[in-house]
């Protein structure tokens, strides 16, 4: 009750995306303002490969950031993989390749209308399926940590502060496991885990940056960002729309209010971009 109290005074006195994103990610009420089309599943399923995040290990170059948006009401829970190849190249052509894991309450499946798709997905592998009322976030953790161990290396984890307390902390626990086997003190490792783990605010201010760079990565005539097979990514893409502000900035919502509408692979993948940038900044 605090938390909610505390974020409506927020809403009321804070800016229009503040209010906006108050209304949107905590209460789950579809507000917008000016709505532009944006990038279709269309110019998607043409740039999946045969790849999943396992293979970009770091031997072979292969840095990744991760980012996380967590599952609110009948949403899905997202971790998205942002691999970036740092091997010397003279083309960006294929320099990204983007994959996610994703889970769906078991209830939240039987009761959507997204229902024949998430069955068909989960038989294939692509959907992990959460059993139980909420969602236990150590299945995502348990699943970063078998992506670690495949010698992937994780540069950071950026994730929307929304409903995080919980996942975050685990996150945070497991990274400490990690560290707590080399001769780093207590002081230099709660450094390192604050800059590892980063809350992204989802405002138009701060999105706006990367979804002009999601742009480019997608829509150049050679573009730079591959994707995994899993087709549960042209699907959120082409749910999507681009919200834009009084001050002409952009930021990813819903295409419209449609429970059958999820996006949260996309804020997700948007999350990574921004532990990207600020890595290579």
């Amino acid at each position: 009750p605090t938390y909610y109290r505390e974020r409506l005074h927020e809403a009321a006195t804070g800016t229009e995306d503040t209010r906006q994103e108050v209304l949107t990610k905590d209460f789950n009420i579809w507000e917008t303002g000016r709505i532009t089309h944006w990038i279709k599943g269309d110019r998607i399923r043409p740039l999946q490969i045969d790849r999943r995040i396992e293979d970009c290990r770091y031997q072979n170059g292969w840095q990744v950031f991760v980012g996380l948006d967590f599952a609110q009401g009948d949403d899905l829970f997202a971790v998205t993989y942002l691999a970036v190849d740092y091997t010397p190249s003279d083309t960006m052509r294929g320099r990204f390749f983007a994959d996610t894991d994703c889970w769906v309450l078991e209830e939240t499946m039987r009761q959507s209308p997204n229902r024949p798709l998430y069955e068909q997905w989960a038989a294939a592998g692509w959907l992990h399926i959460c059993p139980g009322e909420v969602f236990d976030s150590m299945l995502a953790i348990n699943r970063i940590a078998e992506v670690a161990q495949s010698g992937v290396n994780i540069v950071s984890f950026c994730y929307d502060p929304a409903q995080s307390i919980q996942p975050i902390n685990q996150l945070k626990a497991w990274l400490q496991t990690l560290f707590q086997r080399t001769d780093v003190s207590p002081k230099e490792l709660a450094d390192v885990i604050q800059r590892m783990v980063i809350p992204v605010s989802q405002t138009s201010m701060t999105q706006n940056p990367r979804v002009g760079e999601l742009e480019h990565m997608i829509l150049e005539k050679e573009p730079w960002l591959n994707f995994s097979a899993n087709p549960m990514i042209p699907w959120c893409f082409g749910n999507c729309a681009a919200e834009v502000n009084s001050s002409d900035l952009r930021r990813i919502v819903k295409g419209g209010p449609q429970p059958t509408h999820k996006i949260d692979y996309v804020h997700a993948l948007l999350d990574a971009l921004y532990g990207f940038d600020l890595a290579e900044n």
